[in-house]
Formats: C-alpha cells, sequence, structure tokens
C-alpha cells in the first residue's frame, strides 16, 4: 500500500537524476500502479498523492492490530558497516540477530522482552533466532560492544535493552534508557 508524500518531499529519482516536478512524479506513480495492476496485485482502496490532496475519507489505517518498531536506518546502516576493533564488520548472524530481536522491544522502556513482558533469556535468543548458546553469546558481547544493546545484570541472568538511537519502540522513551546510550549519541552525532 502507498502511503502518501510529505508535502517537503516530492522527489523521484529518474534515469540517473531527481525529478521535483509533483506532476511527473504523479505520472510514475501513475505507471507503476497500472504495472501492479496489470501484475495482478490488487490495489483497490490504495491511494497516491499528497496530502493536500487527501481527505480522511482516502486514507487507509493500516495494520493497526500489528506492532512496529521505529528504526533510524542511517544509524542501523552505521552500526552495519561500522568496522570493530578487529577490523570486521556485523557478521550475518550477529545481523540476524538484530532483525530478529526488534520485535521483541518493549515500549518505552526499550527492554528485550518476551510475552507477559518478562526479560528475553539468553535461552529465549536462542529459541527466537534458532543459534546455538556460543553463537548467540559471541554475537551479543558483540553487539553490546558496538552499543546495539545495553547489558543489564540482575541476579544470574541479564537483562538486553535496545539503543534508541538506533530503533525503539512507542512515541516516548524512558529516561534512563537515554542515559544508558549517552555515550553513543556523542561518539555518533
Amino acid at each position: 500500500m502507498w502511503s502518501t508524500l510529505s508535502d517537503a518531499l516530492c522527489v523521484l529519482w529518474k534515469e540517473g537524476e531527481f525529478v521535483f516536478d509533483k506532476d511527473i512524479v504523479l505520472q510514475e506513480f501513475a505507471k507503476t500502479a497500472n504495472r501492479l495492476k496489470s501484475r495482478g496485485v490488487d490495489i483497490t482502496n490504495t491511494f497516491y498523492g499528497f496530502r493536500e490532496d487527501m481527505s480522511d475519507q482516502d486514507r487507509v489505517l493500516w495494520q493497526p492490530e500489528k506492532k512496529f518498531v521505529k528504526v533510524f536506518p542511517d544509524e542501523l546502516a552505521n552500526v552495519v558497516t561500522m568496522l570493530d576493533d578487529e577490523g570486521k564488520r556485523l557478521s550475518g548472524a550477529e545481523l540476524a540477530i538484530v532483525m530478529l530481536l526488534m520485535g521483541h522491544i518493549s515500549y518505552n522502556s526499550g527492554m528485550l522482552v518476551k510475552g507477559g513482558g518478562n526479560p528475553v533469556s539468553q535461552s529465549d535468543i536462542e529459541r527466537i533466532t534458532g543459534f546455538n548458546r556460543i553463537t548467540v553469546v559471541k554475537s551479543m558481547d558483540k553487539l553490546v560492544r558496538k552499543k546495539v544493546f545495553a547489558r543489564n545484570k540482575v541476579g544470574k541472568s541479564y537483562q538486553y535493552f535496545a539503543n534508541p538511537y538506533i530503533f525503539f519502540r512507542g512515541r516516548f522513551i524512558n529516561a534512563t534508557l537515554v542515559d544508558m546510550f549517552k555515550s553513543y549519541s556523542v561518539n555518533n552525532s
């Protein structure tokens, strides 16, 4: 489903250059819609256009029952491409762990949780990802060093928290979570 384009951003990349003309952008959207229709994609009730052209009856509440996480793509790309102390980027396993754990970020606190709001344990991460214990331990250690996650020891187990400068869930975040990643924001701004 297409979302509306921001009034401030009416840009299209076409034939190696940016196009800023609203009419050309709308024509390209129409061509795309026709291609989708010709391939059997149902675009009934799909709106493409600009916010000024949109009334309340033209909008569709998109999957309100589904959970979602706000991701800052530039920060995520930075983490993925940033070299560690050994000159290595994130491995495929580490990236998979990040992607699979995103859905477990709790609202406001940023803690990684399972059903019922209980903290995700190491064995939960093994189950969620399908990776063995050694891979999970090494990957989580590296992700904590790269400040993708913070780790807090409680008794014999750990609680993990997602870096809100990379991704979070909800409209507000806990001030303690911001404090946990204060050095990240200083180093990466």
